[in-house]
């Protein structure tokens, strides 16, 4: 008896942790797209010609 309720006790943890982590991972995804698209915006305001020229050649 007390075997099982420390085993259901870890699973509800794990469970919550495989939560938290999952929904940690799906924050992290976003904030990097939308920092894509700001830093994509800032390139395509961008006057600087050697900028331009640079990430061209590469």
């Amino acid at each position: 008896m007390k075997q099982d309720k420390k085993e259901k006790r870890n699973n509800i943890l794990y469970s919550v942790l495989g939560f938290v982590l999952g929904i940690a991972m799906c924050g992290i995804g976003i904030y990097g797209m939308i920092l894509n698209r700001i830093e994509s915006q800032e390139y395509k305001n961008t006057t600087d010609k050697l900028l331009r020229k640079q990430s061209e050649l590469v």
